[in-house]
């Protein structure tokens, strides 16, 4: 038997998210317009070249933000080590 836990609000409050109906937005917003959600979360990131399409195909052929180039260091560790850490 399964029974899910969900964190408090005081641990929610202290996310990005910042609350437990943020996150059914979220959540809401990311099933009805994946494009849209998973492109206004990758303008939060730092790209060499944008992205001519958020999302291209279908399963099990498909595409996030073809054409754009990044790189996972620069979210993994550079930033940090450019803020003290």
């Amino acid at each position: 038997d399964s029974k899910l836990v969900y964190p408090s609000e005081e641990k929610v409050s202290a996310t990005s998210i910042g609350s437990t109906k943020s996150f059914q937005q979220l959540l809401k917003q990311s099933q009805e317009d994946p494009a849209a959600f998973w492109d206004h979360v990758a303008r939060e990131l730092t790209w060499y070249e944008p992205w001519k399409e958020t999302i291209s195909g279908q399963l099990p052929a498909f595409r996030f933000f073809s054409g754009g180039i990044s790189n996972p260091s620069i979210h993994l560790l550079d930033r940090h080590v450019e803020n003290g850490a």
